[in-house]
């Protein structure tokens, strides 16, 4: 079987004309982040691409189908359906179907002064290639639609800033929705957002670090160092935050007295309401209100 880069039946291939692509690097915003080529191929037996040197763009893959693999000189990886692979720009790389099972893929390559930090976002290590997975490939598959709809705005600046927007979306979505590989880990993150859920079920209550260990069927210590891991912050540090911005909702929604939000949400002490809120907000929780009829009310000083 001859290998065949592209050139597949109801195939949708979008490469960025030479003089859109300069276009897109004199316009702020757009030059971060260029879509040069991005498509769809739903049949793809005899798939295979190699680049022994490499090119200028990183290369976003969602398998949503079938079976193929990518490669490096180092290594090998093997992609199925809701599988993303990522490769940097400027390595040397091959990929392509699996003989009996091709995949069925969207991909894009990317260019621009913000690949290089998007690439620290994805990778993992010192691995010049990463695989990984996301939960529901569909949504992410939307995301690729989403861009493919832009391609086609007749090459104007607000088309160009469209796509570098949706692209930005669709990394943000790849990243935000990675499925941990380890069983395990994936395991506790579900604990971990079990425990989530409980305390945007109680915000209108005190709630301590062993009620929401208790939660996620956890010892405190265990479940207060792996939240940390996975938030960056504490659980109570995280429930307090779902609670102030569960109070600007209100404040933003309601004509409700502050005093009472603050009761609702478990502060005995409307003074520690206030300063919470100030320090979450930048604004005292009736400044905070006010500005929705004085929207340029400046952000009140602390010491």
């Amino acid at each position: 079987m001859t290998p065949k880069p592209e050139g597949f039946p109801h195939q949708r291939l979008f490469r960025l004309p030479a003089e859109l692509a300069r276009r897109a690097q004199d316009l702020p915003v757009c030059r971060e982040l260029v879509v040069t080529d991005t498509g769809f191929f739903p049949e793809t037996t005899g798939h295979r691409v190699s680049r022994p040197e490499g090119i200028p763009s990183a290369i976003l893959i969602l398998c949503v189908g079938g079976r193929g693999w990518v490669e490096s000189r180092e290594e090998s990886l093997d992609l199925d359906a809701g599988g993303l692979a990522w490769i940097p720009a400027c390595t040397p790389h091959a990929y392509g179907a699996h003989p009996k099972d091709p995949w069925r893929i969207y991909w894009l390559h990317l260019e621009g002064s913000a690949v290089e930090a998007w690439d620290t976002w994805i990778r993992k290590g010192d691995a010049k290639l990463t695989r990984w997975r996301v939960e529901d490939p569909t949504e992410l598959a939307e995301r690729f639609e989403s861009l493919w709809r832009r391609v086609d705005d007749g090459g104007t600046d607000l088309s160009l800033l469209r796509m570098t927007a949706e692209a930005q979306a669709l990394l943000s979505e790849a990243i935000a929705t990675r499925a941990p590989e380890d069983p395990n880990a994936r395991h506790l993150e579900r604990r971990i957002e079990r425990s989530v859920d409980w305390m945007r079920e109680h915000l209108r209550q005190p709630v301590r670090l062993a009620d929401c260990a208790r939660a996620a069927g956890m010892s405190p210590s265990h479940y207060s160092a792996e939240f940390r891991r996975a938030t960056g912050v504490s659980p109570l540090k995280y429930f307090n935050r779902l609670r102030l911005r569960k109070a600007s909702e209100w404040l933003d929604q309601e004509d409700t007295p502050v005093q009472e939000i603050a009761d609702r949400l478990g502060y005995a002490n409307p003074f520690h309401f206030s300063k919470a809120f100030r320090s979450f907000n930048g604004l005292s929780p009736r400044a905070y209100r006010n500005r929705m009829t004085d929207p340029f009310t400046p952000p009140e000083m602390t010491t």
